[in-house]
């Protein structure tokens, strides 16, 4: 999982970046502050698929939203509501919005 994480902090074309985001969409890395963080960032870095012409760049921001809700624990309820007011309308947001809601009702 290491070299996964640090391939994320590299500049790769897009399917490669959507690849390892879908990787590391694993629950037992839930406690990984650092990969959580990461994850964050590059989701708001990262152009939706309505910003890309090139069909095949497509798919990277809603591949890190998964990894993201899979990360998601309670105590990142706050990281996500900020996540998704920036990108109201990012690619996958929907998955988040779905993990806020159901933090809510537990």
């Amino acid at each position: 999982m290491p070299i996964l994480i640090n391939h994320l902090k590299a500049k790769h074309h897009p399917k490669i970046l959507a690849g390892l985001a879908r990787s590391l969409a694993v629950a037992e890395l839930s406690s990984n502050d650092e990969l959580w963080e990461l994850l964050l960032n590059l989701y708001d870095q990262t152009l939706s698929d309505s910003e890309i012409s090139v069909p095949e760049e497509r798919g990277a921001q809603e591949s890190i939203a998964v990894a993201l809700e899979c990360l998601a624990i309670s105590s990142r309820a706050d990281g996500l509501k900020k996540l998704i007011s920036r990108n109201p309308k990012g690619d996958g947001v929907r998955w988040l919005k779905d993990k806020l809601k159901y933090f809510c009702q537990n």
